[in-house]
């Protein structure tokens, strides 16, 4: 992929890293670890003549990081990248994306809306509706627990009046796992995570 782009376009320092990121990341996913960590190793070779490596690229290889399974390194990248944009509330809601619990005011103030919106909606018994507000904001903070537990919340909400239908269920038990990735035991809502699973597993028996 990178040495047809190479022959098609001039591509500067910068963009020739993100493409091996990106490729990186894309062999990961596909299970070609040991090549992936190859490219991304010349990625970094790249960067360390870099005085100052845009924000952009530092998102990329926190990403790259994280689907190699280099869980260390790319904590230690972000908790970096955190305290140098500390005050910089535009790269803050950039680098969101990658974290449990956005720290940007902005982000902040609009995952609290959609919550509550779909906390009301949940209460209303509208539970495909709530789980439609709560998806919102997963597909742009994918790693945020809290919604992810909302979602599986309404889902037992469904279960739990009547509709134990196989989608419901595969997209519960999805979910469930989903969270199970994302999660450690000394996370603030592990044990509300516990305790839906439960309620999830009793909801979904038949």
């Amino acid at each position: 992929m990178i040495g047809i782009t190479r022959e098609r376009f001039t591509l500067s320092g910068e963009q020739l890293t993100r493409a091996e990121l990106l490729t990186a990341r894309l062999l990961a996913h596909g299970g070609k670890i040991e090549a992936a960590k190859t490219l991304a190793a010349g990625a970094e070779s790249h960067l360390r003549s870099n005085r100052e490596v845009p924000l952009e690229v530092n998102i990329e290889r926190v990403q790259t990081l994280q689907a190699l399974g280099e869980r260390e390194q790319a904590d230690s990248l972000l908790h970096e990248l955190l305290q140098k944009y500390a005050y910089d509330q535009g790269a803050l809601e950039k680098l969101d994306i990658l974290l449990a619990e956005p720290v940007s005011e902005t982000n902040r103030t609009m995952i609290a809306t959609v919550n509550r919106e779909g906390i009301e909606l949940y209460n209303q018994a509208r539970f495909d509706e709530a789980i439609a507000c709560f998806e919102k904001v997963r597909r742009i903070f994918p790693r945020h627990v809290g919604v992810h537990l909302n979602i599986v919340q309404s889902l037992i909400g469904k279960l739990r009046a009547g509709q134990k239908d196989d989608e419901t269920i595969d997209i519960t038990e999805r979910a469930l796992a989903t969270i199970d990735s994302l999660i450690e035991s000394d996370h603030s809502q592990y044990a509300r995570f516990q305790r839906l699973q439960g309620m999830a597993t009793a909801s979904m028996a038949r």
